[in-house]
């Protein structure tokens, strides 16, 4: 799909992944620091909206932790990269529907889980169009 100036959907995908990228860097080097930054840009969210988001992303690790161990396991194909980041994202929306069940969060709390949603449905669109563009082609895989 091609644009009048010029700009296609792939253009945009990537665009959107380098931001998660810059994303991801900045509020690693902003932790490492010592400052709590949260999605999408809540500085200093309350007690509780701290722990529920750290159980989600233990959830999410645990679980994207497992799913890697078992793919090895039944020697399985390695995973891109991109499918690594996908999986997170769909095991932190999960984990986090079923933690703010048990827990009662409101859902105006959970509004994270959309932009990640929004994010995992970009990821998933480039890995489509990726698997399109090198269909065909021979390639060798290292794992």
């Amino acid at each position: 799909m091609h644009g009048e100036g010029g700009v296609t959907m792939g253009f945009i995908r990537k665009a959107c992944i380098a931001i998660l990228f810059i994303w991801f860097c900045f509020a690693l080097i902003v932790n490492v620091f010592g400052l709590p930054f949260y999605f999408p840009s809540n500085i200093a969210p309350s007690n509780e909206i701290m722990l529920h988001r750290g159980e989600i992303t233990r959830v999410a690790s645990a679980s994207l932790l497992a799913l890697l161990v078992f793919r090895y396991l039944c020697e399985l194909k390695a995973l891109p990269s991109l499918s690594v980041v996908l999986y997170y994202g769909v095991f932190f929306v999960i984990g986090g529907i079923i933690l703010g069940i048990r827990d009662n969060i409101e859902i105006e709390e959970m509004y994270f889980l959309g932009g990640i949603l929004v994010l995992c449905g970009l990821i998933k669109l480039e890995l489509m169009q990726k698997k399109k563009e090198d269909s065909g082609k021979f390639k060798r895989d290292y794992f």
